[in-house]
């Protein structure tokens, strides 16, 4: 008796982490899991971040007061040794003001106080982290906002990793729940008859319909006669049910080489070769051309080509240079093919997820060995019918 119940109990519990294993592979887990995913970002590009945001502040002001002494200097030789409203002054005077501008541009100090971080009165940190948070969804989504930007070497490494799973991941997230809505979207019954497999089922004890035994009723409007469908009745009369399949076997047979060839899956360490190798190319052609170091030019390759599109980094815009007008032109011709091939590869990628997930839930019994062939089945009578 005990030992029943010792089994009942290990069943029981089988059966609730079955329950458990199911909720964390269906539509819920996988929102769950792009919620956890965003999260770790944050916690991770704040402590990235978060520190170098005062160093940059301090350096900042460092290199503004060294500028703004220089121009206080500037200033005082031009009075002591120029006449009071002279053209001359006025015209260097002029010079050292605009130089003082545009080199207070060019550093980006706002005047910050940078020992009042986490203070009550003092500054705000940027890589907070709901800031943190929110930036990891501009990169997981695309949108990238620029408005905040990593500055250290980690964290721009952190961002092209971060990317390279976290879009394909979200790109599953959305098409799960978009298919999932668009499955629930009622469609006219012109739009779903035309839709339905060309198979019927019906008794031949029935009256006939068109000189077709059974009373078979016709598939859209038209009588089978009509369809032309050729029907082989047995002279013995039986109560079965009549099928009549007017499915093509050459058609059948086109379907089950298109699933064969969709077999075909790429690894997904190949997607991230791609990209690497076609980052790397980019990398040493705008290291070359803008003077950059590999990594700055990386991460430019990179946060262009997945269209994330920060602005923090940018190539130069010199209109006027020819050559300039070229490595634009060149840099729009690898940003067009750069971003095909991201796509290709991201796609690939979300597809090796999927199938992962899949093998996984097998392996844990959470999902059904013949679910895959379903699913093929399902998607090549109903792909038409999705929104």
């Amino acid at each position: 008796m005990g030992s029943e119940e010792v089994k009942k109990a290990r069943n029981s519990g089988k059966r609730m982490c079955k329950k458990v294993l199911k909720i964390a592979f269906s539509h819920l887990g996988l929102c769950f899991l792009v919620v956890l995913y965003c999260l770790l970002g944050a916690a991770l590009f704040e402590l990235l971040e978060r520190e170098n945001e005062i160093s940059i502040c301090i350096d900042g002001r460092k290199e503004y007061d060294d500028m703004e002494n220089k121009t206080l200097f500037s200033i005082l030789d031009v009075i002591l040794n120029n006449p009071v409203n002279s053209l001359a002054g006025d015209a260097q005077l002029i010079g050292v003001f605009e130089a003082f501008r545009n080199n207070s541009l060019a550093i980006g100090y706002d005047g910050s106080w940078c020992e009042g971080f986490d203070k009550v009165d003092g500054p705000m940190h940027e890589w907070t982290f709901a800031g943190s948070l929110f930036f990891a969804m501009t990169i997981v989504t695309t949108i990238g906002y620029g408005h905040i930007a990593p500055k250290t070497a980690w964290g721009r490494i952190m961002s092209i990793s971060y990317a390279m799973i976290g879009i394909p991941l979200m790109l599953l997230f959305l098409t799960n729940i978009g298919g999932r809505a668009c499955g629930h979207i009622p469609r006219d019954d012109e739009e779903t008859n035309r839709r339905k497999p060309l198979m019927q089922i019906a008794s031949k004890n029935e009256d006939g319909n068109d000189g077709v035994p059974g009373g078979i009723k016709a598939l859209n409007g038209a009588s089978i006669a009509q369809r032309g469908v050729k029907l082989r009745v047995s002279p013995t009369q039986s109560n079965e049910p009549l099928i009549i399949d007017e499915d093509n076997d050459e058609e059948d047979e086109e379907e089950r080489r298109w699933d064969e060839i969709s077999k075909v899956s790429i690894p997904l360490t190949v997607s991230l070769a791609i990209i690497g190798l076609y980052m790397v190319f980019g990398a040493l052609l705008f290291k070359y051309w803008e003077g950059w170091d590999m990594l700055q030019s990386a991460y430019f390759c990179f946060i262009t080509l997945s269209t994330i599109g920060f602005g923090d980094v940018t190539p130069s815009r010199d209109f006027s240079d020819p050559l300039t007008n070229f490595r634009l032109v060149v840099c729009y011709m690898y940003t067009t093919f750069g971003m095909a091939i991201m796509s290709m590869c991201f796609t690939l990628m979300q597809e090796e997820i999927t199938e992962k997930f899949k093998w996984i839930g097998r392996k844990m019994g959470v999902v059904d060995e013949d679910e895959p062939e379903m699913e093929r089945e399902e998607n090549a009578h109903g792909n038409h019918s999705e929104c």
